[in-house]
């Protein structure tokens, strides 16, 4: 433990540098996926059948792609869509995070919207309301209510995999990692602390979704 606590104090400032990055790219990317998902499931669910089929094809490329392939090919060949000749690797990382978490938010939005009973938007019309009013009105809040576990599994999931941006050299706390254990040759040190500061922050996360939950559980029960 001492030694652990003598690493931390004679690097501070590189571990407080990564640990920022990492917030980073885990709040942009966590916050794009949510909106995209959300966005895609909703799209899938009321936008027809030519839509379903395009945003479907998407979530299913997505899905089937490993998530360190979709990072590695996001720094690599997705700035020539751009038009760029390179991206920097924290941008690179937030979109590759944002695609993949979003494409299994979109299901999760999905499910949850198909789990609402049709006949609430009946209901919803017959008051005078669009059926796009209905959806975000009435229908989405519940949905997201009732989604909100597996999204809650999905931010955490995310976090986990942020790790692997820095194949790309993403400067997170896993890079400093890799760049203190190649300085200092002390791997069981380094590595056991850093699994023990990730089970730390993926716990507080699953417990602070899980503690949203019942609090607003009674709110999706319509």
């Amino acid at each position: 433990m001492g030694g652990l606590v003598a690493l931390v104090e004679g690097n501070a400032d590189l571990l407080w540098t990564s640990f920022l990055v990492m917030l980073e790219l885990n709040a942009a990317s966590i916050a794009i996926a949510l909106v995209l998902g959300t966005a895609i499931g909703v799209g899938r669910h009321c936008g027809g059948r030519l839509l379903n089929h395009l945003l479907g094809l998407f979530v299913d490329v997505v899905r089937a792609v490993p998530i360190l392939v979709i990072i590695v090919w996001t720094f690599f060949a997705f700035p020539y869509f751009l038009g760029l000749p390179t991206l920097p690797p924290l941008a690179a990382g937030v979109i590759a995070l944002s695609m993949h978490t979003g494409a299994y938010i979109a299901e999760v939005v999905r499910g949850g919207i198909g789990s609402v009973r049709a006949g609430q938007m009946q209901a919803g019309m017959a008051l005078g309301m669009s059926p796009i009013r209905v959806i975000w009105r009435v229908i989405l809040p519940q949905a997201l209510v009732r989604s909100l576990p597996a999204i809650g599994n999905r931010v955490t999931r995310n976090i986990k995999d942020s790790v692997l941006t820095s194949t790309i050299a993403v400067k997170d706390l896993f890079w400093a990692g890799i760049l203190l254990n190649g300085e200092l040759s002390r791997p069981f040190l380094i590595y056991t602390g850093l699994m023990v500061f990730y089970f730390i922050i993926t716990e507080l996360v699953s417990r602070a979704f899980e503690s949203a939950y019942q609090r607003v559980a009674i709110l999706g029960r319509a």
